[in-house]
């Protein structure tokens, strides 16, 4: 009997399992925790501007030191999504198929883009 192409390919290896288990919990704590900063740095900014207002000298500092660290660390998130050369196994000229956890880092990288230009308006 013939097997259909698209037919469950079986179990994992259980260390092919277990790899991609603990890479998924991985992606997923750095995913919650990227909610969590956005979450933060909008409610400091939004607490700022109704103490001491938006053309406060405090906004204006607070503002400057959170948008140079959400532009580090976006560089260094979209570093970690499969860039360049990081010897993550990647060669070039592969694609690799987009999983739930790119689509929800893309999602992250999307709302701190979205934060960045509030920011330098």
């Amino acid at each position: 009997m013939k097997r259909s192409p698209h037919s469950d390919p079986g179990p994992l290896a259980s260390s092919q399992s277990e790899a991609r288990s603990s890479s998924n919990d991985k992606i997923q704590l750095d995913i919650e925790q990227w909610n969590v900063v956005l979450d933060s740095i909008r409610a400091n900014l939004n607490l700022i501007v109704s103490t001491w207002g938006r053309r406060s000298r405090q906004y204006d500092e607070a503002r400057a030191v959170m948008l140079a660290y959400l532009e580090e660390n976006l560089g260094r998130l979209r570093g970690q999504g499969g860039g360049g050369g990081d010897g993550d196994g990647d060669r070039e000229g592969e694609v690799r198929e987009a999983s739930g956890d790119d689509v929800e880092m893309r999602t992250v990288e999307k709302g701190i883009e979205e934060l960045l230009s509030e920011l330098k308006i």
